[in-house]
């Protein structure tokens, strides 16, 4: 299954065996966010907190 990243617009193929997978079969209107995108997000968000 092909999905699109939320914050970046980047592509990813999940493969069927994965747990992203299976969120997104689950609920298709939550919205996919990437790995790279994730680590960012929780890289920022780590910085932020020790301000």
């Amino acid at each position: 299954m092909e999905v699109k990243c939320q914050v970046c617009g980047k592509s990813v193929m999940l493969e069927t065996w994965s747990a992203e997978y299976e969120h997104v079969k689950q609920s298709p209107q939550h919205p996919f966010i990437c790995q790279t995108c994730q680590d960012r997000i929780r890289s920022e968000a780590k910085s932020n907190q020790h301000l």
